[in-house]
């Protein structure tokens, strides 16, 4: 499966080295540019290795309000080379019914300007540039029904569904693409560890190309495949295995033995050893049960019933 991972190349907790990626099944990052070495140095590391980028010209991604000239983007463009240029971050962010302060809100017309500017920066050095209006998050297709004519015209539009389960995601995202009338991404989604198979599954039949946000507690808190001190969570064994395939039957998000640890009231495997089998859904302890259920992805304990007393 094609997916990739948000990262930040200035966030030490957001940006893993070539080999960690590669590891949890991820074939690419979103980045957000910085105006920094740092971020074109990471972003030509991963190019290197054959890694697909999405590079978001974000609000961050500027030193001063002056963006609509489109010099900045053109500075971007002479530097790095992306598989897509991702322009704006949420821009319809004011339509939420709560303020989003990541977010770069501005009316349709201001985002129209901000889009030709850069657009035509851009394209003026890499005449070929995929061009991506940044990701839409309030749920609300008549914001993008006021950009139709956006020039030059876009390769694709990604949309954020934030707080949809897969079903809802999947009709969220078809409303959008009758709108837009070219291919979708979606370079922002989160999911709890036991709905990212069926999530990401529907997003490969639905869009170009994926990216999960985020890599680490470390850079947005709660949001991560890792803790903030770089452990993988349930969301990592799930997303990996999402991303590599794995077999018709989910990989365990937690092992029998990883549960075990953390509930010691499961007490002893009755076997030699705890079984890790993909295939594999119970496991017999000295103190009951362990249940693996596919369809949720989650194990569930049973202990044993009390002996009744005489």
């Amino acid at each position: 499966m094609k997916v990739g991972v948000c990262l930040d190349a200035l966030n030490v907790a957001g940006a893993p080295s070539i080999e960690e990626l590669r590891a949890s099944g991820a074939d690419g990052a979103r980045l957000v540019a910085f105006p920094d070495q740092r971020f074109r140095d990471y972003h030509d590391e991963l190019r290197a290795a054959g890694l697909r980028t999405a590079v978001v010209l974000a609000r961050e991604s500027f030193i001063s309000d002056l963006y609509q000239d489109g010099e900045t983007a053109k500075w971007y463009a002479k530097r790095c080379v992306p598989d897509y240029w991702v322009l704006g971050n949420e821009s319809d962010a004011y339509l939420l019914p709560e303020p989003s302060p990541s977010s770069w809100s501005m009316q349709p017309p201001v985002f129209a300007a901000l889009w030709q500017a850069c657009a035509t920066g851009i394209l003026s050095v890499q005449p070929d540039a995929k061009l991506v209006v940044g990701g839409l998050v309030s749920g609300d297709v008549s914001y993008a029904e006021q950009l139709s004519m956006l020039s030059p015209a876009p390769s694709a539009w990604t949309v954020h569904p934030y707080g949809k389960d897969a079903e809802a995601g999947r009709t969220l995202l078809g409303a959008y693409s009758v709108v837009v009338g070219v291919p979708l991404l979606c370079l922002e989604w989160n999911r709890p560890a036991d709905q990212i198979a069926e999530f990401a599954a529907m997003l490969a039949a639905t869009v170009e190309w994926s990216a999960f946000f985020c890599w680490s507690d470390g850079m947005v808190p709660g949001f991560g495949l890792h803790d903030s001190d770089g452990v993988r969570k349930a969301e990592y064994h799930a997303f990996k295995q999402a991303a590599t395939g794995g077999g018709t039957m989910p990989v365990f998000v937690l092992g029998f033995a990883s549960y075990a640890a953390d509930h010691p009231e499961v007490g002893e495997p009755v076997e030699d050893e705890w079984n890790e089998r993909v295939g594999v859904n119970r496991q017999d302890t000295a103190a009951g049960t362990l249940h693996y259920y596919a369809s949720s992805n989650r194990i569930v304990f049973s202990p044993l019933s009390p002996l009744p007393k005489a």
